[in-house]
């Protein structure tokens, strides 16, 4: 049965997919906007339900959910905004997301929302249009808050917290999040629509009790109120956050709930988080694809086994604080399990933190934030909006100690390697047995773990060279001894770096806290656009580029260094320069006595025909291929002169440079050599051993997941 609900959703999704690409890659679209629009500097974003391709009616059922970005609604044309149906020329794009050992998976990402691919609208277009105007109350309510409640310090959170926009979250606040382990506040799903349903609780039992004065009212009504009351608050919370998919489980699970109460059928909390898993996983098979949906239900399963682990009734108010704190101790411990394999760390304060801040938040600024949802609503609809004011003054004041908390909170994360997460899950069994004083277990579990980090099932290589996949751009790293140097930063851009979303992850999650050495092969925005995120969390011990930079050492032609037991030789430029370009790129080879590796940055051919006239007996067993495999470098005569068994282009799948050329493909492969990109194999990683080397590429060497094929359009 499980398998024919997942095999039927799967279908239904290839489908959606293959009809946004039937027409080809221009087409015209005609649909409606379901989600709130999200601006950022180079125009914004948006969910779109597609209803028509090309004219073309699509079937109920068959409407693909897409992403469409675009640059040309600022000023005076407003964007198309949530319940509006538009009509938008496009041009059509597979998902094609970068692939690594850590940080963000686009493909994933996009599956698990539901949505079949990414458009981005034609600007010059005038089939641009918009057909028909929003009814979205939930658009005019989030209009009218956001215009009361800008000014306000916390105006950020209350959007977050009462609709689920998170837009307008800074850079700051985010880590300020991450740190303090507030992230889940700001994410409208089971604790929030858990308070929904506790405050309509509450609500219920006021007018029961109001209702109990006249008699002419039936038992069942009284009865019912507030299951009702509950209900339609959670519903109407869900509906502010677009029921996104979190709120849906919650809603399950919720309702689950409320059904028991109302068949006066007794389940356990297991039976109830049970039935809901099964139903969740039914109408969402794709669920299990969001790390929230780990975390929800692992967090419930923690909160169970910690009081099923204090297993007494508690009287006095110290016994009951004790069992809180035991409680989200235990959350912590079960959490952190997650935390380092999803986000790469944890933070240290989040125990105490959230034992302060969730009852505040329960008892104060949520009831709050309902008062100044309807309140906004009933004046809004009077024309005396204003009024309301004083609320959301209300709320911004509840919100302070948390705003203080969040500032105080700043670098109490701690990223730790995936082995962290071993260490967690032991702690969390280690007390689960204890209980049970199998002491016995406990000591085989931990001499178990011990032997195999001791003693590794596969030997470890002499040393490794990862070339990430960071999209159009460059980013290696070279690890030996648990010591690692990059080369290259990747690009950058407003909101975020290549540095902070992938190479950082990275060296997180083999423990690797701080850089020996950073070398910069040239000023490029897409080599060199991380150097300051990379400085600031890394601190290299060592810079070295072809540019004069201060505090940089110089890579210029002739120089060697030496760390650990490799041999770095700087082959290019023969000077430095005031700012380095392409062909001042820092060329470096990296040799021990089994393997050599060039890196070649961004030269051009002219840099190529001087490097193999100066160095005519340069040979190397694999190379990064020149400037991504551009037509302006790889000439046959530095190719013969390097002559490697295997050549990396870093480039960015279906990139806007059609980059790398075939020409320049056709060449290496004429002579024998090995070709591998990026865009195809996600991150490529060479391990070095005692007389041999091997490649792995993260894409073709490890299993895939089927909706990957799906989502680029079998482009792997």
């Amino acid at each position: 049965m499980g398998c024919a609900v997942v095999i039927l959703h799967a279908h239904q999704f290839k489908e959606k997919t293959s009809a946004l690409f039937v027409y080809g890659e221009s087409i015209t679209l005609q649909g409606k906007v379901t989600d709130l629009y999200q601006p950022s500097n180079q125009g914004g974003q948006f969910t779109f339900s597609v209803h028509q391709i090309n004219g073309n009616n699509l079937p109920v059922g068959l409407k693909p959910n897409i992403q469409v970005f675009d640059s040309q609604f600022s000023g005076e044309r407003l964007p198309p905004q949530l319940g509006e149906y538009w009509q938008l020329h496009v041009a059509m794009k597979p998902i094609t997301g970068r692939l690594n050992d850590a940080g963000f998976d686009s493909e994933q990402y996009y599956v698990a929302n539901g949505w079949s691919g990414k458009a981005v609208i034609d600007p010059d277009s005038a089939d641009n249009k918009k057909i028909k105007p929003s009814n979205s109350w939930r658009l005019w309510l989030h209009q009218k808050v956001a215009s009361q409640a800008y000014e306000y310090p916390s105006f950020s959170y209350i959007l977050a917290l009462g609709f689920g926009d998170r837009s307008e979250i800074k850079p700051l606040q985010w880590q300020q999040l991450r740190d303090s382990g507030l992230s889940h506040l700001m994410a409208i799903s089971g604790l929030h629509i858990g308070l929904a349903m506790l405050i309509g609780w509450w609500i219920g039992l006021v007018g029961r009790m109001v209702c109990s004065r006249f008699s002419f009212i039936n038992y069942d009504f009284y009865f019912l109120l507030p299951l009702l009351t509950s209900g339609l608050l959670a519903l109407f919370y869900a509906y502010l956050a677009g029921f996104s998919i979190p709120t849906q489980r919650a809603l399950i699970m919720g309702g689950a709930f409320l059904l028991m109460k109302a068949t006066r059928l007794h389940w356990s909390g297991w039976q109830i988080l049970l039935y809901s898993l099964c139903l969740i996983l039914t109408l969402d098979p794709f669920s299990i694809l969001q790390a929230s949906f780990w975390l929800s239900f692992f967090a419930i399963v923690t909160i169970y086994l910690s009081l099923w682990f204090i297993n007494r009734i508690q009287y006095s108010w110290k016994q009951k604080l004790q069992s809180i704190l035991m409680v989200q101790i235990g959350v912590f411990i079960g959490l952190s399990v997650l935390g380092v394999l999803v986000f790469g760390g944890i933070s240290l304060v989040s125990p105490f933190v959230n034992v302060l801040v969730i009852p505040w938040v329960s008892l104060i600024t949520v009831p709050l934030l309902f008062i100044s949802l309807f309140a906004t609503a009933l004046m809004g609809v009077f024309g005396t909006a204003e009024y309301s004011l004083i609320t959301w003054q209300w709320v911004d004041w509840s919100l302070k100690p948390v705003l203080f908390v969040l500032e105080s909170s700043l670098g109490a994360w701690m990223m730790l390697p995936k082995a962290g997460a071993l260490l967690f899950l032991l702690l969390g069994l280690s007390v689960i047995f204890y209980h049970f004083r199998w002491i016995f277990p406990i000591a085989i579990l931990w001499l178990v773990s011990l032997c195999l980090l001791v003693f590794p099932v596969t030997p470890n290589p002499k040393w490794q060279i990862e070339i990430l996949d960071v999209g159009q751009g460059l980013a290696v790293l070279i690890h030996q001894n648990g010591k690692s140097v990059l080369y290259d930063t990747g690009i950058n851009w407003p909101q975020g770096s290549i540095a902070q979303s992938v190479i950082i992850p990275s060296l997180m999650t083999k423990g690797i806290d701080r850089l020996d050495g950073l070398i910069i092969s040239h000023s490029d925005a897409d080599h060199a656009g991380g150097r300051v995120a990379i400085e600031q969390a890394l601190s290299p011990t060592w810079k070295r580029s072809s540019e004069r930079i201060k505090g940089d050492l110089p890579c210029v032609q002739g120089q060697t260094w030496a760390w650990e037991s490799l041999q770095f030789e700087a082959l290019w430029p023969p000077k430095l320069v005031d700012r380095a370009y392409n062909p001042h790129s820092c060329v470096i080879k990296i040799s021990d006595t089994d393997f050599s590796f060039l890196l070649t940055g961004d030269i051009d051919a002219i840099s190529e025909v001087l490097i193999a006239r100066q160095y005519p007996n340069l040979s190397a067993q694999a190379m990064l291929v020149p400037h991504h495999g551009s037509r302006t470098s790889s000439l046959i005569s530095f190719i013969e002169t390097v002559k490697p068994e295997l050549a990396i282009a870093s480039v960015a799948k279906n990139n806007q440079w059609h980059l790398p050329s075939q020409d320049v493909v056709e060449r290496y492969r004429k002579k024998g050599i090995s070709w591998l990109e990026t865009g195809d194999t996600g991150q490529i990683t060479i391990s070095i051993y005692d007389k041999e080397w091997s490649v792995d590429q993260k894409r073709s060497n490890q299993y895939q997941p089927w909706y990957r094929q799906i989502v680029r359009k079998g482009l792997e």
